[in-house]
């Protein structure tokens, strides 16, 4: 994964794509400082990168929605472009009716009958489907179930 970011990092610096650059160096930048932190064991599984990945795609949808409420349309796409490249190295997340589809057939299989079971189904999403889900959307929607 990380030769993957490296090899778009020097694609997007030969077509002079700034956006692109700067996008895939903030999560080159997030790896290294992942790897530094005291408590980094060694290795950095693809696990670990899309995790990584995934909070920094977090962030700027997060940021756009706040630069659109604030009617900042200029950071929004700004925000947005960067988004779209941080997204690339993203496994496809599952639409809500496919997670609520998985979650009914977990909540089925593992016999979960209560919100005290929602540890369970969460493991069992993050084992079966690991990044591929809104893990917002699965709190709700378990707990909109019991």
């Amino acid at each position: 994964m990380e030769a993957r970011i490296q090899a778009e990092l020097m694609s997007a610096m030969k077509e002079k794509n700034a956006e692109k650059t700067s996008a895939i160096r903030e999560i080159k930048t997030a790896i290294m400082k992942f790897k530094t932190s005291p408590g980094f064991s060694g290795t950095c599984s693809e696990a670990d990168i899309l995790g990584i990945i995934q909070k920094i795609s977090k962030q700027h949808k997060e940021s756009a929605d706040m630069y659109a409420a604030a009617g900042r349309e200029d950071l929004v796409k700004e925000e947005l472009a960067q988004l779209e490249y941080i997204n690339f190295f993203l496994p496809k997340m599952m639409s809500e009716e496919e997670t609520a589809a998985v979650l009914d057939k977990a909540i089925a299989d593992l016999g979960a009958t209560s919100v005290k079971d929602m540890g369970k189904i969460m493991n069992y999403m993050k084992e079966t489907y690991p990044n591929q889900y809104d893990a917002k959307f699965v709190g709700t929607y378990v707990k909109s179930k019991f």
